[in-house]
């Protein structure tokens, strides 16, 4: 009889030993206003609230976008993990809205989607965002870069430079009106052949882009030599 009890005792602690997963905070969050360079960040805490092992099973995400980290797939029973969400917002201009998709052994929640939102100011529409120009050594290549103010407010750029001495800058103008453009006009002079690398750099007042860098590269060929004829 007591083997009995000790059994019939034991059958609902297995019926009703489970995890139970809670997402601290809740599963929709916002980015608010972003600048459309960088990858931003948020750490969301996964919680065991149940009486079981709560394991990840998969995490996705369905933009390239998107990227997810998490430090432990296996949580004990009131213990916590934390899953850092990233964006990178190179793409996009507007409101966006992603989604983070987590299969877990939580009965009541096998599948988890964690929502978030972002609105990615481009306030500067940059023409090209990768400067690639190809030149002889001993002569002069020129290239202009496009600067574009998209909002409705001036910019000013504050500060243009390039981190190849070999590549100089020059700015047709620094203050930009709502839908009028200003020019940087990129200029390489090679001594020796080989590829040029850098970066043209520039400041500006706005509060959401005040730095912005583009990838700066020339290919330089040897100059041909003149034949001389007796």
């Amino acid at each position: 009889m007591k083997k009995f009890f000790l059994m019939a005792g034991l059958i609902p602690c297995l019926l009703y030993s489970q995890p139970s997963l809670l997402v601290r905070g809740g599963t929709e969050f916002s980015f608010g206003d972003i600048p459309s360079y960088g990858i931003v960040q948020r750490l969301a805490t996964l919680v065991n609230a149940g009486n079981d092992t709560l394991v990840i099973d998969h995490i996705w995400a369905l933009c390239e976008c998107t990227g997810t980290l998490l430090n432990s797939d296996h949580i004990a029973p009131n213990d916590s993990s934390v899953l850092a969400i990233t964006f990178n917002p190179t793409a996009f201009s507007g409101k966006v809205v992603k989604t983070v998709q987590l299969n877990t052994n939580d009965p009541t929640n096998k599948t988890v989607t964690i929502k978030f939102s972002a609105n990615v100011v481009k306030a500067l529409e940059i023409d090209p965002d990768y400067v690639f120009v190809k030149t002889i050594t001993d002569s002069t290549t020129s290239a202009p870069i496009t600067l574009n103010n998209t909002g409705d407010k001036d910019i000013k750029i504050l500060s243009v430079k390039s981190t190849n001495p070999l590549v100089s800058v020059k700015l047709s103008d620094d203050k930009i009106s709502p839908g009028k453009d200003a020019i940087i006009v990129t200029t390489v002079t090679p001594k020796t052949g080989g590829m040029i690398t850098g970066n043209i750099e520039f400041t500006t007042d706005h509060p959401l882009q005040l730095l912005m860098s583009i990838r700066y590269r020339a290919w330089a060929k040897e100059a041909p030599h003149p034949t001389h004829q007796n």
